[in-house]
Parts: structure tokens; C-alpha cells; sequence
């Protein structure tokens, strides 16, 4: 267990010098270099996770999403309901794989 607190303590070391020292790009490109070698790797993922947090902060503040969706005419709701459709083809894995559970 004491592995694991080190190892936890000591996860983010050197991460200031790598932002002190100019050198974001490098670590930008091995990041990208890590998920894949597409810059749409990394900024897909990322933009799907601030939205939801975007999401949530607002549901948290008592703002409903359905509410403000529905206060919107139906231009805007269908721009965007077919740009979430669009994205989920563009983002899509099409790769044929076997089912998830026949690993286990």
C-alpha cells in the first residue's frame, strides 16, 4: 500500500518543468504520439469531456437541459441534435472486434 502512496505523490514530479521549460509542444506531440498519432484523438475525447462537465456544472446549478433545449426553435435543436448524430459516425469504431464479454 505505501507503493502506492509513492507512487501516487510522486505522479505529477517534473510536470512543472515540463511547462517552465517551453516544452508543452513535445509533450502535446507525445501525448498525441500515445493516442494514436491524430491530433482528432486527443481534441475528440477531450471536447466530449467538457461538454458533459458543462453539462453537469449546469445541472448542478439548478439550469435543466431539457428546459433550455426545448426554449429553442426547432432549427437550433435539430442543428444540433444532427451534429451530435454527426459526430457519433465521424468519431465512430468500425473496426470488426470481438464482443467485449468473451474476453472474461
Amino acid at each position: 500500500m505505501s507503493d502506492a502512496f509513492y507512487i501516487l505523490g510522486h505522479s505529477l514530479d517534473g510536470l512543472s518543468e515540463a511547462f517552465t521549460r517551453g516544452k508543452l509542444l513535445e509533450l502535446a506531440s507525445l501525448i498525441t504520439l500515445a493516442c494514436g498519432g491524430s491530433i482528432v484523438n486527443v481534441l475528440a475525447p477531450l471536447a466530449a469531456i467538457a461538454a458533459m462537465e458543462i453539462v453537469h456544472y449546469l445541472q448542478e446549478h439548478g439550469v435543466s437541459i431539457r428546459q433550455v433545449m426545448a426554449s429553442r426553435p426547432p432549427a437550433v435543436r435539430w442543428a444540433l441534435y444532427y451534429g451530435l448524430v454527426m459526430a457519433t459516425v465521424l468519431f465512430g469504431s468500425y473496426r470488426p472486434s470481438q464482443f467485449i464479454y468473451f474476453q472474461f
